[in-house]
């Protein structure tokens, strides 16, 4: 469930470690890959592959000869059609620089770095929102040996993994406050809305403000009753959406191939989901986990980032129940939208009392396997809404 002990939300000294080493490096290492990728694209383009082998042999050899890894992470390639055509060519009798002149590169942004863009862009607001000086990173104007491709990749990924929740306290906090019921976050967390942890996190932009509520009379009850989560656009919002971004990095075939990595989503759902049956009853709560149980499952798990959508797969015993997003039509279906009014919650023809429901819920909100946030802000509040399920059984 996380050792809550280790997480120090409140101490100011664990927020500046986290942001001058953890996110900093993360940046340092963000930047040089992108960085790289822009030196090789600038010095690549207007050029033939002839002219780029003959003046550096060992680099632009391994880079469109070597190996599919410099394609699928920089983008940078040969077309099949001219690799027939420089075939031939060779088979000729003409040296490899001979056969590829007048053969232009195959220049693309693929997925990985379109994902290490957007974790930049995070960033970069991150440090504006808080007016912090970005950390100074120094990268060669030229790029001359391979094993620097190489190491830049695995940098971003090393880096980004010390950042997931599994991994790294901090984190670990930040998404358990993405969407909670505020007395189980007073429960978990005695000191998260003393006045002096709330300066503390709001210093390091980490605001947390209202998601929903029972809509029930009385101020004092809907309050306890408040989901609360990290407000949208905040720096605390971003470096959640970055901890996104760096799943999605790890769920990428070419990560998995070429560094032997894992699907580190899977895995995180992997254990804690596995310890979920001890401190959940499931007994207690019936008519929630039908309610819930009335969205059949899924085998991956989405989150709004905002500009996308994103879903990450489930280990196989485990299924989403909540909101679906149709990839189709590009967006959330109305149907499986949460309405929440009167202490009711409701869904289709389905409908649960709100305490009940978020009592089930509030464990997997803490663990980030479930959440409730508003999508709707006018007329009728909706909410995408769901929980990770397969560990009761």
């Amino acid at each position: 469930m996380g050792k809550v002990e280790e997480i120090r939300y409140f101490d100011e000294g664990a927020w500046r470690d986290y942001f001058t080493k953890n996110i900093a490096k993360f940046y340092a290492s963000v930047k040089r890959f992108l960085k790289i990728r822009e030196l090789l694209k600038k010095e690549a383009e207007n050029r033939s592959v002839g002219e780029l082998i003959k003046e550096n042999p060992s680099l632009w050899k391994e880079i469109f000869f070597g190996s599919d890894f410099y394609k699928k992470f920089y983008g940078i390639a040969i077309k099949e059609e001219d690799i027939e055509k420089i075939n031939t060519r060779v088979v000729g009798g003409k040296s490899l620089e001979e056969a590829c002149e007048y053969v232009a590169p195959s220049i693309q942004e693929t997925e990985v770095v379109a994902i290490t863009k957007d974790i930049e862009s995070s960033l970069d607001k991150i440090y504006e929102k808080l007016e912090i000086e970005k950390p100074t990173v120094e990268i060669e104007d030229e790029v001359t040996k391979i094993e620097t491709l190489i190491k830049a990749v695995r940098d971003v990924l090393n880096d980004g993994k010390a950042l997931l929740p599994l991994y790294n306290p901090i984190s670990f906090f930040i998404v358990s406050i993405y969407s909670i019921p505020k007395y189980y976050a007073e429960n978990i967390y005695p000191r998260l809305f003393e006045e002096e942890t709330r300066r503390t996190l709001e210093r390091y932009g980490i605001v947390i403000g209202k998601i929903a509520g029972p809509d029930l009379p009385g101020e004092a009850l809907n309050d306890k009753l408040n989901i609360m989560g990290l407000v949208d656009g905040c720096p605390g919002w971003l470096i959640w959406k970055i901890i996104m971004d760096i799943y999605e990095l790890f769920k990428k075939s070419e990560v998995l191939e070429y560094f032997n990595a894992i699907d580190e989503f899977a895995r995180y759902v992997e254990v804690q989901g596995g310890q979920l049956k001890e401190f959940i009853s499931v007994e207690r709560f019936p008519k929630a986990l039908e309610f819930v149980k009335g969205r059949y499952g899924e085998s991956t798990m989405p989150f709004d980032l905002g500009d996308r959508v994103v879903k990450f797969n489930l280990p196989e015993q485990f299924k989403w129940h909540g909101s679906y997003y149709s990839d189709y039509y590009g967006v959330w279906e109305s149907d499986y939208l949460l309405r929440i009014k009167g202490g009711e919650a409701k869904f289709k023809s389905y409908s649960v009392n709100y305490s009940d429901l978020i009592a089930f819920m509030a464990p997997l909100m803490f663990l980030g396997l479930a959440y409730v946030r508003e999508i709707r802000r006018e007329g009728d509040r909706e909410y995408i809404w769901g929980c990770v399920l397969g560990w009761e059984r």
